[in-house]
């Protein structure tokens, strides 16, 4: 329940029953060499400034959110244009599913 209690603590109502809601997830490998290619930034992200403990925390609790809630997970370690359309496939069908209800 971390996940969603901090975020409900933060947001308000419509943003916690989205339409759709899909987690992209990356590994720690892929995840570190990202940020380590962006360089030095002057306002530093603070999720990706805390450790792989914490990164790990993190990735579990979207994890389980994604299975209790039954959200859509995509490996985003790809491509771009893999990640992109893989995002459009299941945008697309959730539209189409939305739309015949």
């Amino acid at each position: 329940q971390y996940v969603p209690d901090v975020t409900a603590a933060f947001m308000n109502e419509r943003y916690m029953t989205p339409d759709f809601t899909t987690i992209f997830e990356v590994d720690d490998t892929v995840r570190n060499m990202r940020i380590g290619a962006r360089g030095e930034l002057t306002n530093p992200d603070t999720f990706e400034s805390r450790g792989d403990d914490f990164q790990q925390q993190l990735n579990s609790g979207y994890k389980q959110l994604a299975a209790e809630r039954s959200y859509a997970v995509i490996n985003a370690g790809k491509s771009i244009e893999v990640v992109q359309r893989n995002f459009r496939r299941l945008a697309v069908r959730a539209m189409i599913g939305r739309a015949l209800q």
